[in-house]
């Protein structure tokens, strides 16, 4: 699978604050940068996993499984947990 992305020097140079909401973006990424990381996220089926990444545009996110990487939907999450314990409903990220 080949996975590509814009890298114009536009979009190289600029600071992560600089990048804000887009039109078309699902999720807010403000709301997840917040977040003392890194995340878990409790899904269907009770499962809790670490989030690799995640997809503001699409959802999509990768989860770490044991070492491995597994492909997941932001609305399969029941739950998200912060590295401080704190408990986050999914909802609240959802523009």
């Amino acid at each position: 699978m080949m996975i590509i992305t814009d890298c114009s020097t536009s979009q190289r140079n600029k600071q992560p604050s600089d990048m804000g909401q887009k039109k078309g973006d699902l999720l807010n990424m403000k709301k997840f940068n917040e977040l003392p990381g890194p995340v878990t996220a409790r899904m269907c089926g009770g499962s809790e996993l670490w989030i690799e990444s995640l997809c503001v545009q699409t959802g999509a996110m990768r989860l770490d499984v044991c070492g491995q990487i597994d492909l997941s939907h932001f609305s399969e999450v029941i739950e998200l947990t912060d590295i401080n314990g704190g408990k986050h409903d999914p909802d609240y990220f959802w523009l």
